[in-house]
């Protein structure tokens, strides 16, 4: 249910704040006072098309905001945070803005959203049904969903059963698609993919290998140089015949300083650190002379730690910058490898498992298609008499079904609503037929037919009561007033038998305000519906006042029955 909506800046729009409530809402007001306007804000919050010109002349930007009760996640629409009220229903806040600019934001419950998340979310809440806004009806596309609906919840169940048959053997087909690629193109694959895994094993790199080896040739390159220097630290450490090194300076020091300790203890740690430097120093000029003597430059070692990079960066330059990536992409080249020798026997599987997917998908469909024939018949019937009553009995509604000679998600049936304007003319397409209005009054007949099994809280009707009047109209109030208890019901009409029939009816009016002229929203209670049903049917004479109370009279009556 929309319980709220705001509007600011939008078209003559200043500002209105105007609650909902359950039932029929009606709109009421002169032609050209903004009504359409405010169903246009609402299809906004639905995701509709926003355009800077839609901004009011010299405001900055235009805001629309709605508070929806929100019946959850789910099958009809995404999950999100939702606020709750003191009670247990939950809110749910959306708001959109359109700078003057042309620059739009979109928000969720305070989070920032983009339009097309908008339609997702209020999309499964509102249906807007008139000449310009959401006409899915006259998709053909769409036709199925609604005979399917009509259906009814065992019928759906069945449906949504053949729709995740369908999906899977689609899946199945796709992976029997790739693995019947030409057999020339699967051998040369095999011979590519068997190449590189005997070459990457071959080498059998090792994990860390191709840094030491960068190492060692380093090592190598300055043989040379490192020997000398390794000589120098040991003699400046441990010292030669011509001088004493390091090592011997702090033992000495060590020694004198053990003496002094024995004298004054205040300096025991610091002789036993000498001492520990000492020995630390002598190991250091071990491990010097000892580099020393074990470094060389091998010719032949070098030849072979050369040979031995160039391969492993070959390996680098074909299957990856290191290590990992190399290991990744052999252990990816073992797996495809594998896939292409066990083809035969993964292509026996997957034929297997497409013969039974299908096999059952023929059987939920070979179930479905009489049902939906015997359900189209119905609906027909129905909706037919439902236009009758709109004083629509020359056109005729048809919901037909063909078989689609392939299987489709939903069975193997392709259901379309075609029309015909007049006995003995033929049936066509409603958008080549309808017009606005008819097309309101067809989706209304629709409606009321299918409203015990419609999952759509809201639905919104403008241009309903197009080309209609007399008794028509108050046929058209009670069927609203009848689909107002399954739905929360909004309609926009100049027609007081319609006006009649509300639970709640809001009068749109201009008004000049500083110098301009500005659209205002003013709920009716009482003596103010009466005087606005009373304009509706033609003036404020003592006459039309009294036909106006008797329509609130009767049509409160046959609500109540």
């Amino acid at each position: 249910m929309i319980r709220a909506l705001h509007i600011r800046n939008m078209a003559l729009i200043e500002e209105v704040d105007l609650e909902f409530g359950p039932g029929l809402n009606v709109l009421t007001g002169e032609t050209g006072a903004g009504k359409t306007v405010i169903i246009g804000a609402l299809g906004l919050l639905l995701g509709g098309r926003a355009d800077a010109d839609m901004v009011r002349t010299g405001a900055e930007a235009m805001e629309i905001e709605g508070i929806f009760d929100w019946p959850g996640g789910g099958e009809d629409g995404p999950e999100l945070d939702v606020a709750r009220s003191d009670g247990d229903e939950r809110e749910l806040l959306i708001r959109r803005v359109m700078s003057c600019e042309g620059r739009s934001r979109c928000s969720i419950n305070g989070r920032l959203a983009t339009v097309s998340a908008l339609a997702e979310t209020a999309g499964t809440l509102v249906e807007i049904h008139g000449q310009h806004e959401h006409q899915r009806l006259l998709r053909a596309s769409t036709h199925g969903a609604y005979l399917d609906r009509y259906g009814g919840e065992q019928h759906l169940a069945k449906v949504l059963s053949c729709r995740d048959l369908f999906r899977r053997w689609s899946a199945v087909r796709r992976d029997l698609e790739e693995l019947r690629q030409s057999e020339g193109e699967r051998e040369r694959q095999m011979e590519l993919l068997g190449f590189q895994v005997r070459e990457l094993e071959s080498t059998d790199e090792q994990e860390g290998e191709y840094n030491s080896l960068l190492l060692e040739r380093r090592r190598l390159q300055n043989a040379e140089l490192l020997c000398a220097q390794a000589s120098e630290a040991c003699a400046l450490i441990g010292g030669d015949e011509n001088m004493s090194g390091a090592a011997d300076a702090a033992a000495h020091a060590s020694l004198l300083a053990s003496k002094i300790a024995q004298l004054d203890p205040s300096l025991a740690d610091e002789a036993a650190a000498l001492e520990d430097v000492g020995l630390r120093l002598r190991e250091a000029a071990r491990a010097f002379a000892a580099y020393r003597d074990g470094i060389h430059f091998d010719r032949q070692k070098m030849e072979e730690l050369e040979s031995r990079l160039r391969l492993l960066g070959e390996l680098r330059r074909k299957y990856g910058a290191d290590y990992e990536e190399i290991l990744d992409f052999l252990k990816k080249a073992r797996d495809r490898l594998s896939l292409f020798e066990n083809h035969q026997a993964r292509l026996d599987y997957l034929q297997r498992q497409a013969e039974e997917l299908e096999a059952g998908l023929h059987t939920e469909a070979g179930e479905l298609a009489p049902r939906r024939r015997e359900l189209a018949q119905n609906l027909s019937r129905d909706v037919n008499a439902e236009l009758e009553d709109l004083n629509m009995g020359g056109m005729s509604f048809r919901a037909g079904v063909e078989d689609a000679s392939t299987l489709l998600e939903t069975g193997v049936d392709v259901v379309e609503f075609t029309v015909s304007p007049a006995p003995g003319e033929p049936y066509r397409p409603m958008a080549k037929i309808a017009s606005g209005g008819e097309l309101s009054r067809i989706m209304l007949a629709l409606k009321i037919v299918l409203a015990g099994a419609d999952k759509v809280p809201v639905l919104v009707f403008d241009e309903v009561d197009s080309g209609i009047g007399g008794v028509t109209s108050g046929v058209l109030g009670r069927k609203l007033s009848r689909l107002s208890l399954y739905h929360q019901v909004f309609c926009v009409t100049h027609l007081a038998q319609i006006a009649s029939f509300a639970d709640r009816q809001f009068h749109v009016f201009k008004e000049p305000r500083n110098g301009a002229t500005v659209t205002r929203v003013r709920s009716l209670q009482g003596e103010e519906r009466l005087d606005e049903i009373s304009r509706m049917l033609g003036g404020d004479s003592q006459v039309a006042r009294e036909h106006a109370r008797e329509l609130m009279v009767q049509a409160q009556s046959e609500k109540g029955t």
